[in-house]
């Protein structure tokens, strides 16, 4: 009794003597009951919204189905690595899914890429030569022409269904023709253009010939972006005032001709993307140059939210991408850091521009 007694005291002043020596050493014990800190995601996403990226960029990413995206691009690699091995361009698969990305075949630069129905288009710079690849996915037919080339001027690139279509067919003799859509939608034109602005009358016209008239769409830039998933035209607010303060809209225009108005609220400056999705419209902003702003948001009414802090790439609407089923969000993001102009890193520790997806149905 009096051995057991005499090795608890030894225990207990062997214990205090560490304890007082790690704390003379620095070094304390991690307590059981707390974790350690986690490191700062670089994107911050609202909660009930998941944000998946790769490390991969590239042109716009493309949708085939509800759960694979389409992109030509390369893996990111240090602005130094790159210098040294160059850059490898290819078209790849990505599931977004199973996050699996599939090199399909190799690419080069000037690329542009196009899907519509199951038919692929993809032509590149390779030396002094224009390489085209075109037909149904996999059965793909490849056509080379020097680099510098002209179309002819009596035909015209349609990226709504991904071929080239004869101008005097398209427009069925029409004049004023201000937007090609798909060739089974047909295309919208303007009544007269010497009227003022607010007096100008548009219509859809679609193969039948019918005009529809698009009440309450005062015109925007060609080429709006197609939705799949709302199956209408997107016309973006394309006015010279980019402030917040300015009145911004945008313009659904079904294929049926029905015309829907909605109003941006105050806030958003820059050049501003838009695409509708199951969840509301999903509006991004560059926010300028500082990172109060910057992101994507999510619009339903009047509510407005951001969802996804960083910096979208502008440089084309189609690089803000819905899938079909209205669920997923593909676009190309850069951490607002690397965007600052207070927080300048070296080029070896920025991040360009990588491909992501956020699931707005989780």
């Amino acid at each position: 009794m009096v051995r057991l007694v005499l090795g608890i005291v030894v225990l207990m002043l062997m214990t205090v003597t560490y304890s007082a020596t790690s704390e003379r050493a620095g070094v304390m014990p991690v307590p059981r009951d707390k974790s350690l800190p986690k490191p700062k995601p670089e994107f911050e996403v609202a909660p009930g919204y998941v944000l998946n990226q790769i490390p991969y960029g590239g042109g716009s990413p493309i949708w085939i189905d509800d759960d694979t995206v389409l992109f030509v691009g390369s893996r990111w690699r240090s602005a130094s690595e790159m210098s040294r091995t160059g850059n490898e361009i290819a078209l790849h698969r990505w599931n977004t899914k199973t996050n699996e990305i599939e090199e399909i075949a190799k690419a080069g630069p000037y690329a542009n890429l196009c899907y519509d129905r199951g038919f692929l288009y993809l032509s590149f710079v390779r030396g002094d030569e224009v390489v085209t690849r075109e037909g149904p996915i996999g059965r793909q037919t490849e056509t080379v022409t020097k680099r510098g080339t002209r179309p002819s001027p009596e035909r015209f690139f349609d990226y709504y269904n991904c071929r080239f279509r004869d101008v005097q067919a398209a427009i069925q003799t029409r004049p004023n023709v201000v937007a090609f859509l798909r060739d089974d939608h047909g295309f919208i034109e303007l009544e007269r253009t010497t009227e003022p602005l607010p007096q100008r009358k548009y219509f859809l016209v679609p193969p039948s010939g019918e005009r529809i008239w698009l009440k309450g769409f005062p015109g925007g830039p060609g080429n709006p972006p197609f939705s799949q998933f709302r199956q209408a035209y997107i016309y973006q607010y394309g006015g010279s005032d980019m402030s917040a303060a300015a009145e911004k809209h945008i313009w659904e225009i079904g294929i049926d001709g029905h015309v829907t108005d909605i109003e941006l609220p105050k806030g958003f400056s820059g050049y501003i993307m838009a695409a509708p999705a199951r969840d509301g419209m999903i509006v991004t902003t560059p926010g300028g140059r500082l990172d109060d702003a910057t992101g994507a948001y999510i619009m339903r009414g009047k509510d407005v939210k951001r969802i996804v802090k960083a910096f979208v790439n502008p440089m084309s609407p189609r690089r803000l991408a819905v899938s079909p089923n209205g669920c997923k969000v593909a676009m190309s993001i850069q951490p607002v850091e690397d965007r600052s102009a207070y927080r300048p890193r070296p080029d070896d520790e920025r991040k360009g521009f990588r491909h992501a997806v956020l699931d707005t149905c989780r």
